[in-house]
């Protein structure tokens, strides 16, 4: 399986000073057109930072072992910072996963299987589903590939 992980390259923002993804000259058309694909599905301009950094994270951490979507899901962190987690709710598609947790959580609570979370702690949520949402459709790319690939093997 090809390494898409090696088609990504982070620099240093020249106004901000945040490292920022973005990908090598040669890189697949497939790849690009991949990318661009996820910037659509968040419906959010292009290129949007957090989700290049999200994209070159899964594909690095799918390309590092053998683990499954299942095995990262797990291991996906959030920002630990509550200044980063307000800068991530600043997006155009962060609204929508932190009202799903509100709506997840208002129901697992309503059945006492949780305390009430702060504000933070929803946002943090938010923020995990979203990069769940990234790596899964990673996961589906990757997998799309091995199969072609497999497919032209035979």
């Amino acid at each position: 399986m090809k390494k898409y992980y090696d088609y990504f390259k982070s620099m240093q923002h020249k106004v901000t000073g945040k490292w920022i993804y973005s990908v090598v000259k040669g890189t697949p058309q497939k790849l690009t057109d991949f990318i661009l694909y996820i910037h659509e599905a968040f419906d959010c301009g292009f290129p949007n930072d957090w989700i290049y950094e999200v994209i070159a994270d899964a594909f690095r951490d799918f390309q590092i072992g053998e683990l499954s979507l299942a095995d990262f899901i797990g291991q996906v962190q959030v920002d630990p910072y509550d200044r980063d987690l307000i800068e991530w709710l600043k997006e155009s598609y962060a609204a929508e996963y932190c009202n799903e947790v509100i709506r997840d959580c208002n129901e697992v609570i309503r059945e006492g299987l949780c305390d009430e979370w702060g504000i933070m702690q929803l946002i943090a949520q938010g923020q995990w589903k979203a990069k769940i949402d990234i790596y899964q459709l990673v996961a589906l790319f990757l997998s799309d590939i091995e199969n072609v690939e497999e497919t032209n093997e035979e």
